[in-house]
């Protein structure tokens, strides 16, 4: 028999076996000032402090109690609002204007799940960080008036710890900026690497210019532009050596490509996934190379979806790309006429795709071993039909689903088989009032590490009333927001949280967006409150779009929480109301 013995008498190698399990912060929470073994072996996470998506109680110990004793071992910070949207608050109440002599040797900031109100608070405290280099800022969403103010905001973010950052990195998920000035004496000269959203080519134009010392870029165009920018499309860029260059809803034309490639003069790694309507000149790879040619390139990846390709043959284009040193592939649609072609090895995280191009043998093979994102459109609502293309996808961590019009063939049940993805985390549902429940379920049952569910109204309507599935979301569910377009449906919602509680019982933060055109009230709030006891473990409730009543924010948000709910006064937990944004932290 074995002797017994305490957690504190395992090795160290057990140990750090035993905290790759958990969060950094529930190992700081847990195990930080017990004795000083233990603290000499968690001190790597004292220096990368992650606030994210933690309890009230759990945040208000760590930043009490454990980060005023740490501090000066931080080396990277990450706030996130995600799924809370006060946590940011919260914290600049606790450190505000004295985070850069509380952290004097912060070296990387992780912003997450920001407004841009929010943002431009943190951005005002972000002075005299002297090691404090780059930023990177995920989910950034904010709603600006106009170019100039949008443009304002981003330099704000460029000037930020007295023009120290050299490093900005947003994500795709972050707003779009513009960039308006045609000031030639504008200048930023710190940033040399910078990851950026941004609306039009104008402003792609604009950027190169203010950022004369820019050696890494990644961006992405989002919108069609019918302005001509004559200023800047003449003035060299020397400096930039990694360029990734990606389309959202553009359609780009081969003059625009080459405005931009014409400025590059140095750039060693380029990367180029684009959209195209009808120009056949982007599929030319003799003009693309006469392009490439003054370049010192080590790599190039080209990825091009051409949405009307009914006039070309693929072994003409193909015949067009001999001189580049590696392979590339071209793959046309029977049923639409669209067309893709691809470099190899492919290259690209990200992809957006109508499901009958994304079905294409040859290229859900070069595809699927890479993406991460993937983003589907023209999805049938016999969903078993994708099953194909997501079943080789073995790193997918986010999926998103956009049911529409489709002409796919149908497959047979033996290709439609559908593997396990450990790595998928994340699903998106649009547009999905239609698809079958059956295969959905089939898919559910197949993601063993789903945790977070974006859906539409009608679509949450269709679970909560569908028992079948209702035992599959239970366990799995965690994170849930639901975007509600009707003033029926959230009639229908507010009236059934008891049975949202029961298909989504492991909830632990849950969040409704409503639309401008749904009529709401405080009603919703009201009845979660009267359920919340059923969620056992939730964390956050937020609502996007309701707009409370006079009386109630005069009478103060939290005592009318206590009032309507279990909490009382003296509970540990946030709530606050700011731009029909209603927020509780437990």
């Amino acid at each position: 028999m074995l002797p017994k013995g305490t957690f504190e008498q395992f090795p160290d190698e057990i140990l750090l076996l035993i905290f790759r399990y958990l969060s950094s912060m529930d190992i700081l929470f847990s195990f930080y000032g017990l004795n000083s073994r233990l603290s000499q072996t968690i001190n790597g996470y004292c220096q990368h402090i992650v606030l994210c998506q933690l309890p009230f109680k759990q945040y208000h110990h760590i930043s009490t109690s454990i980060l005023p004793s740490i501090s000066s071992e931080v080396y990277s910070l990450t706030i996130s609002n995600e799924w809370t949207g006060v946590l940011s608050k919260v914290f600049l109440t606790d450190f505000g204007q004295r985070m850069s002599s509380i952290f004097p040797n912060l070296q990387h900031l992780t912003l997450i799940a920001f407004i841009s109100q929010s943002l431009g608070l943190i951005l005002d405290c972000l002075e005299d960080f002297h090691h404090l280099l780059e930023i990177n800022i995920h989910g950034l969403f904010a709603e600006f008036e106009n170019a100039i103010q949008s443009e304002s905001f981003l330099y704000r973010i460029f000037s930020a710890n007295n023009h120290r950052l050299n490093s900005i990195l947003f994500d795709n998920f972050s707003t779009a900026f513009h960039v308006n000035s045609t000031n030639a004496e504008m200048k930023f000269d710190n940033i040399t690497k910078l990851r950026i959203e941004l609306k039009t080519i104008v402003d792609l134009h604009r950027l190169l210019t203010i950022l004369p010392n820019l050696e890494y870029l990644h961006t992405r165009i989002h919108d069609e532009s019918f302005e001509i920018d004559k200023t800047n499309g003449n003035r060299l860029v020397s400096k930039l050596k990694f360029f990734h260059l990606q389309s959202v809803r553009h359609w780009w034309i081969f003059s625009e490509l080459e405005s931009i490639l014409k400025r590059l003069s140095n750039v060693e790694h380029l990367a180029i996934n684009i959209d195209g309507y009808s120009d056949v000149n982007l599929t030319d790879g003799e003009k693309l190379f006469s392009l490439l040619s003054k370049f010192p390139l080590k790599n190039f990846h080209y990825l091009l979806r051409l949405h009307d390709s009914s006039f070309l043959d693929q072994k003409n284009v193909l015949s067009t790309w001999q001189q580049f040193n590696q392979q590339f592939v071209c793959v046309q649609t029977d049923n639409d006429h669209s067309l893709i072609l691809y470099s190899l090895p492919f290259h690209f995280e990200d992809l957006v795709l109508q499901c009958s191009l994304a079905k294409t043998k040859i290229f859900n093979e070069n595809y699927s071993n890479q993406v991460k994102l993937l983003h589907l459109y023209s999805v049938p609502k016999d969903i078993d039909e994708i099953f194909s293309i997501i079943s080789k996808c073995s790193r997918l961590h986010r999926l998103c689903l956009q049911f529409g019009q489709n002409h796919m063939k149908k497959s047979s049940q033996q290709q439609n088989q559908l593997c396990h993805l450990s790595h998928l985390t994340t699903i998106t549902i649009m547009n999905g009032s239609s698809i079958d429940l059956n295969s959905f379920c089939k898919l559910v049952e197949q993601l063993p590490n789903l945790n977070t569910m974006n859906i539409e109204d009608e679509l949450l309507q269709l679970l909560m009333m569908n028992q079948f599935i209702d035992e599959s979301l239970k366990s799995k569910i965690t994170h849930l927001c639901i975007i509600v377009h009707s003033s029926d449906i959230f009639q229908f919602i507010t009236s059934s949280i008891s049975l949202l509680a029961s298909t989504f019982s492991s909830l632990k933060y849950l969040y409704f967006w409503f639309e401008k055109e749904c009529q709401t009230s405080e009603s919703l709030i009201l009845s979660v409150f009267k359920h919340l006891s059923m969620w056992k473990s939730l964390i956050a409730f937020v609502t996007v779009g309701i707009i409370l009543q006079p009386e109630i924010l005069a009478k103060g948000i939290r005592e009318w929480t206590v009032e309507n709910s279990y909490l009382h006064d003296n509970d540990s937990f946030v709530v606050d109301y700011f731009e029909e944004r209603f927020r509780l932290w437990l």
